[in-house]
Formats: C-alpha cells, sequence, structure tokens
C-alpha cells in the first residue's frame, strides 16, 4: 500500500478534485481503504482480467475528456438542443463506459477477496470475469453496496441512465429533455455528470494505487 507521505500527497489530489467538482470529500478515505483492502488477487488475474479492464478506463477516460472539453467550446455555437444531446451522450458514455468497467472490475476483487456473487438469470454464483460481464450493471451495483461501495453507487443517477439506454426522452429545440416514461423534465445533467465523473475518478485513482502497490 502507499507510504504515509505518499498518501497524504494522495489525499490531496482527490481533496482538490472533490472540490473542484462539488463532490463530499469526508467519504473519499474510507473508499481508498476498502479499495486498498481488495489486495488478495493472483498475478494471473490482474494479468488477464484486471489490467487489461484498468487500461481500457484509463483510454476512455481520456477520450471522454476530448468529448466534454468539445461540448463545453463555446465558439462551436451548439444550439441549445445539440448542447443537451451532447449531454446526454456524455452521461451515457461516462457510466456505460468508464463507471461500468470500474463498477465490474470492483465487483471481480470481492469476489477475489471471498465474496460471492449470484447471477439470478442463469441462477449460479458467477465463476470468471467474462461471465461477470454479462451480469446486469443493476446486479453488480447491488453487489458493490452491499460491500460498502455507495460512494461510486450512490453517485450513479440510474432513471437517468436508464432513460437514456433505452432512449425514452425527447429533447425540444429549447434544450429542454423530457423523460418520456413520466413526462418529467429532466435538469441538472451537468451537475449529475460532476458528481459522476468525480466519483468515478476517485475510484480510478485508488485502483491505481492499489496496482502499484502489487508492482504494476
Amino acid at each position: 500500500m502507499p507510504e504515509d507521505n505518499e498518501y497524504e500527497k494522495f489525499l490531496k489530489k482527490q481533496k482538490v478534485l472533490c472540490s473542484q467538482y462539488g463532490v463530499d470529500f469526508s467519504k473519499v478515505p474510507d473508499l481508498d481503504q476498502k479499495i486498498f483492502a481488495l489486495r488478495n488477487v493472483s498475478q494471473k488475474i490482474l494479468d488477464e482480467s484486471i489490467i487489461p479492464s484498468y487500461k481500457n478506463v484509463i483510454k476512455s477516460s481520456k477520450y471522454w475528456t476530448e468529448m466534454w472539453i468539445l461540448s463545453q467550446d463555446e465558439k462551436k455555437n451548439f444550439t441549445p438542443k445539440q448542447k443537451s444531446l451532447l449531454s446526454l451522450f456524455s452521461y451515457s458514455s461516462l457510466a456505460e463506459g468508464m463507471v461500468s468497467e470500474n463498477v465490474q472490475i470492483i465487483a471481480f476483487l470481492l469476489m477475489q477477496n471471498g465474496h460471492d456473487l449470484y447471477d439470478p438469470r442463469d441462477m449460479k454464483f458467477v465463476d470468471s470475469y467474462k461471465k461477470l460481464g454479462k451480469i446486469d450493471l443493476f446486479i453488480k451495483l447491488q453487489f458493490l453496496e452491499r460491500h460498502g461501495f455507495t460512494f461510486i453507487t450512490q453517485a450513479i443517477d440510474r432513471n437517468l441512465r436508464n432513460c437514456i439506454t433505452h432512449l425514452e426522452y425527447t429533447v425540444s429545440d429549447d434544450g429542454t429533455i423530457i423523460d418520456e416514461r413520466n413526462d418529467e423534465k429532466i435538469i441538472d445533467i451537468e451537475q449529475k455528470m460532476h458528481l459522476l465523473s468525480c466519483s468515478n475518478m476517485m475510484v480510478t485513482l485508488a485502483l491505481t494505487y492499489l496496482l502499484q502497490s502489487k508492482g504494476l
């Protein structure tokens, strides 16, 4: 695990990011320790499953950041409707890409550290990373919540995620987004994006330190 002085620098970086995104930092150290505790994993599992997924998170993060910067570029003169569509796509990409991958990683690390995940569809326990990838995100989020990882699971607006995933929304020319399932206006997407993005950054940083402690 990180040395004390190294971890202090790490915490300062996390605190700055949380302040920047308006996220409660007080719960971050507990998240770190929960992830650091999941170190009982073989080199084979790391090489075959965890490292490739971790690299996907980093790559997706770079692509998502470029897309986010583009969407905030005032020189592009996006219409209100285009801005809303970009926000919806950005949130979906964040939730279905980086976040779902990190959820997958933590879920598998939990499995490697003695916690079983039951697949209600196949009615059997999951026994491989590949099979875990076929489990619904909702089930994996429940699994993480059961083991105290609410910092990331509660950052996801599941209603918004499902609305976007199933294309159950309408966007007006003035940028108004309506959830077709209940005819209610969807608001504060930017704020929800900041919360989810920052929470996911905290997870990624903690995973980085965990992997470094394993000599990677």
